[in-house]
């Protein structure tokens, strides 16, 4: 199947009456379709599915014009439901999105009920360049302790998704 039987595939597909076949149609069209259907990716976050909203958020964050993502990303950042919430929220980091609206939106995740928006918000103002907002084990994960136990002489390394804690 060439790219244009796939996108032509993926157009269908983002109509399908299942919400999960739409939710990966919007998945292949990000990934195979390019920055040339944005608009679709557009239309697809205004789903009523929260996993077709989510998929949007992700695909927008990972090819979509800053424009459109901060007229997108900005209220599925406020969506009801927290995987939409945390889709939008990587990808507004990930699009570089800035200003006083970027700024409000990750500090009332501050107080979201899922930790993990906490922990996205954390990382969105520091990314802003917000003062106070840097984690106090950068690299690490963040729980209730550090993941190296939080013992006198620990510390915490480690970049990225893997995560290294040795001690002193």
């Amino acid at each position: 199947m060439g790219a244009d039987h796939q996108i032509a595939f993926f157009l269908r597909e983002s109509a399908a009456p299942d919400p999960e076949r739409r939710a990966a149609a919007v998945k292949g069209l990000g990934r195979t379709g390019g920055a040339g259907y944005v608009r679709v990716l557009t239309e697809a976050a205004r789903d009523p599915a929260p996993p077709v909203r989510a998929a949007a958020a992700r695909e927008l964050g990972r090819l979509g014009d800053p424009a459109a993502g901060a007229e997108v990303l900005l209220p599925l950042m406020a969506d009801a439901d927290p995987h939409v919430r945390r889709r939008a929220s990587v990808a507004a980091i990930r699009r570089g999105l800035e200003g006083p609206a970027v700024t409000q939106a990750f500090a009332r995740l501050l107080s979201d009920p899922d930790h993990h928006l906490r922990i996205i918000a954390l990382d969105g103002l520091a990314a802003l360049g917000v003062p106070g907002t840097s984690r106090p084990w950068s690299g690490c994960s963040v729980t209730r302790t550090p993941p190296c136990g939080g013992a006198p002489g620990a510390s915490c390394t480690g970049s990225g998704t893997t995560r290294l804690c040795g001690r002193r």
